[in-house]
């Protein structure tokens, strides 16, 4: 197996929310003998952790085979689904805040001969990907019209979808960037940096200069997906 590619990238973040299943596109080649029937092979990509991969490793993978074709004699294109399911579902497990991260790629193959006996191959070290628990913010600017020199409050929570209970929680002790944009221009700037609290919350006092749009900018990590608010028009008389 080579050239294993999730949602047309070799590295990729896959971001999943609170109640929806997520379903990446997989695609990849396997290397067979000239011989060897493309209807004895099952192949199915995954994504592991630990030194290597075998049976007995912490796997998540899809629920059905892929579904090769022949390039050659020798090589077949393969695309598979993998589901990611942050709420359990008939027959499947959910996920855990503690599958957050990076994790391996790797792959199972699968060749059956006559009578339907399986040898069982397992390959690693095909790439890394990201499992990410989507975050959201929120943003209130009070008062949205004041007099230049005057001060207004922007506050927000930022959060993260909690696959272990539900929902949404607060996401503690993170920086979020504060940035502004006069009206008119084009570019937003960092007006203050701030850390959520223990429950994710944000709070911060600020003098626009001019008319302009505040937002709260989160950038994403090897955990979590990044985040921006809808810029939010503060008018200065």
């Amino acid at each position: 197996m080579s050239r294993l590619m999730i949602n047309g990238n070799f590295t990729v973040g896959v971001t999943v929310g609170d109640k929806a299943m997520v379903t990446a596109r997989t695609t990849y080649l396997v290397t067979k003998p000239a011989g060897l029937s493309a209807s004895s092979i099952e192949t199915r990509p995954l994504f592991y952790r630990g030194e290597t991969l075998g049976a007995r490793s912490e796997i998540i993978r899809g629920d059905h085979p892929g579904v090769c074709t022949a390039a050659s004699a020798t090589l077949l294109r393969c695309v598979a689904m993998m589901q990611f399911r942050p709420t359990p579902s008939a027959g499947h497990t959910d996920l855990k805040n503690s599958q957050t991260g990076t994790w391996k790629e790797g792959g199972l193959i699968v060749v059956r001969n006559a009578a339907g006996v399986g040898r069982t191959t397992w390959q690693g070290d095909l790439g890394f990907a990201y499992l990410l628990r989507r975050s959201k913010i929120t943003i209130l600017v009070r008062p949205r019209s004041v007099r230049k020199g005057q001060t207004v409050l922007i506050a927000g929570k930022f959060s993260r979808a909690d696959w272990d209970r539900g929902g949404y929680t607060g996401y503690p002790a993170q920086p979020v960037p504060l940035e502004f944009r006069k009206k008119g221009t084009r570019n937003f700037g960092v007006v203050a940096r701030i850390t959520t609290s223990a429950s994710g919350t944000v709070a911060v006092a600020h003098k626009p200069p001019a008319d302009g749009f505040y937002r709260f900018y989160r950038w994403g990590s090897t955990t979590t997906s990044g985040y921006v608010t809808a810029p939010v028009l503060v008018d200065v008389k």
